[in-house]
């Protein structure tokens, strides 16, 4: 599990500090990230998209900074990806909504499925199909859970 843990830690790394938009401020910043983008669409990213799914399917089984780490992942790998890659992971992204200890990272998740470039149809659709609303209505903040 700590071999996870890391995987998921460097992943997010290399996402913060070099794939990130924000991050870039140079050409050359933005030709790497490009680079790199490119290289890891030709199938590191399914491996990746994968390996998360297969973590989120047996989240019970799994220790919660895993799980966490595998959620948003998929949510960093949305951005810049194909949503078809994402497809098989809708539905245990949804029943995470329903689990307090990984609302706020799968709310993230379907955030960047609504931020991504998407056609409004289709995303008025999947807030239709996953019940965003209702589901986001039932939560149970805690007040140390605000942030500002």
């Amino acid at each position: 599990m700590l071999f996870l843990k890391f995987v998921f830690a460097v992943l997010e790394q290399l996402n913060d500090s070099i794939i990130e938009r924000e991050a870039n401020t140079t050409n050359e910043d933005l030709e790497v990230s490009t680079r790199i983008k490119d290289a890891m669409r030709t199938g590191d990213v399914l491996r990746i998209v994968n390996l998360c799914k297969t973590v989120l399917d047996n989240y019970t089984q799994c220790d919660k900074d895993i799980v966490i780490g595998a959620i948003d992942t998929l949510a960093d790998l949305i951005d810049w990806n194909s949503l078809d890659l994402f497809e098989s992971s809708f539905e245990v992204i949804t029943q995470l909504l329903d689990v307090k200890e990984y609302q706020q990272n799968a709310l993230y998740c379907f955030y960047s499925f609504m931020h991504k470039g998407m056609d409004s149809a289709k995303k008025i659709q999947l807030i239709r199909d996953i019940d965003i609303i209702s589901k986001i209505k039932s939560f149970s903040i805690d007040p140390e859970d605000y942030e500002l």
